[in-house]
């Protein structure tokens, strides 16, 4: 019988621009670990104030990444794992925030971008590379209407806010912008032997701000 087991990993970033003093960050990039997999992100900075990082992980886990990181072309490399067929595919999630030069005032609950399913290309099964964030990728969005989005400001971030956008008439011009939120990581291991396959959802939300 072939047994499918799903795990959410949430990796949360913090939308604001104060230095963090408790960061979980090597040389050699994050570590996350799992009783059936460990698996190391190269490159990438993440915040851990409460150090679940250093704990193996259960059905879900919460990871935050620091202000100004965000996965693109990283290397993400499987340590340890009894599954000898593993894929990797990666989505991403746009949301639009409104800057005012130092503040912003990010609509992460309202509406984004959210991109089909690439798979990651790996020359040994064991090593990946994740997809480059280039502004062609960061910078998409859906089609709205732009008097409903100024009421959703108003709204959400307040009067001041919405006098800031209040003669603007597209997204692509400032204070509007633009950027990735959200990226994820869907692993899919499976073990030809005992037919069995274990799917891990690993999901980074991307700082907005600085």
């Amino acid at each position: 019988m072939n047994h499918i087991i799903k795990i959410l990993i949430l990796f949360i970033i913090p939308s604001f621009c104060a230095a963090q003093n408790n960061d979980t960050y090597t040389e050699n990039g994050v570590l996350i670990r799992f009783e059936e997999l460990s698996l190391r992100i190269e490159g990438i900075k993440a915040w851990d104030e409460k150090n679940e990082l250093s704990k193996i992980q259960n059905d879900s886990a919460f990871v935050s990444l620091d202000i100004g990181e965000i996965l693109t072309s990283n290397q993400i490399i499987i340590l340890e794992s009894n599954y000898n067929v593993i894929k990797i595919l990666e989505r991403f999630e746009n949301s639009l925030t409104i800057m005012n030069e130092g503040p912003h005032c990010d609509l992460i609950n309202w509406k984004h971008y959210t991109s089909e399913w690439f798979e990651l290309k790996s020359s040994n099964n064991k090593t990946f590379i994740a997809l480059q964030m280039n502004p062609e990728r960061t910078e998409k969005f859906v089609e709205i209407n732009i008097d409903n989005l100024k009421k959703v400001i108003k709204d959400k971030c307040g009067d001041d806010w919405a006098e800031l956008v209040k003669d603007v008439k597209t997204i692509r011009e400032y204070p509007y912008g633009v950027s990735t939120s959200k990226i994820e990581l869907k692993i899919i291991l499976r073990n030809s032997i005992l037919n069995k396959t274990i799917e891990k959802l690993i999901v980074f939300e991307v700082p907005m701000g600085c």
